[in-house]
């Protein structure tokens, strides 16, 4: 990226779910997926007001800010979805506490093919632990959580819309 205020008027959550699609093959929103395919109509029908009126910033940003193998169409962004996804430490590592406890209790009940529960679940164990005083030094230092600090809900699109319809008939 030559100028990073070049983006600044761009959804922040927009370019966050664009950039985990690049780096670890994350499916986006609706929006983001018919922006990726290169469906203009499925875009427009998809996008809220500040992602419509930004359009132009997010065309130019994966014009000149994404690789080609990951978007333009909709077999390329199959393929790039099919492709090899990051390995499980890189993926933890980097995760959120929501997700990393949600990742554990799946490993836990499902467990290891070869019954190796209780082996597998202690690096994850460690990872959850690190990653809350993780966030508890980001609480400590900012007074909000980073979820709050960064707009991120740590729900799914379908869940905010639903969140946001419920808000608005608690106002009407």
């Amino acid at each position: 990226m030559d100028n990073p205020t070049e983006y600044h008027d761009a959804p922040a959550d927009v370019l966050a779910a664009i950039n985990r699609w690049v780096q670890y093959r994350d499916y986006p929103g609706s929006f983001v997926m018919r922006l990726l395919c290169n469906d203009l109509i499925g875009t427009i029908r998809a996008a809220d007001p500040q992602s419509l009126a930004a359009l132009p910033i997010l065309l130019r940003y994966l014009h000149h800010e994404v690789p080609t193998e990951c978007y333009g169409s909709e077999d390329k962004v199959n393929e790039w979805g099919e492709g090899p996804h990051p390995t499980t430490d890189h993926l933890l590592l980097n995760a959120a506490t929501q997700t990393l406890e949600s990742y554990l209790d799946a490993a836990h009940d499902v467990g290891e093919a070869k019954g190796a529960r209780g082996q597998e679940a202690d690096p994850i164990k460690r990872v959850v632990e690190a990653s809350r005083a993780k966030e508890a030094r980001f609480v400590a230092e900012h007074g909000v959580s980073s979820a709050e600090f960064f707009g991120e809900s740590g729900v799914s699109d379908a869940q905010d819309e639903a969140m946001a319809m419920q808000k608005r008939e608690e106002i009407e």
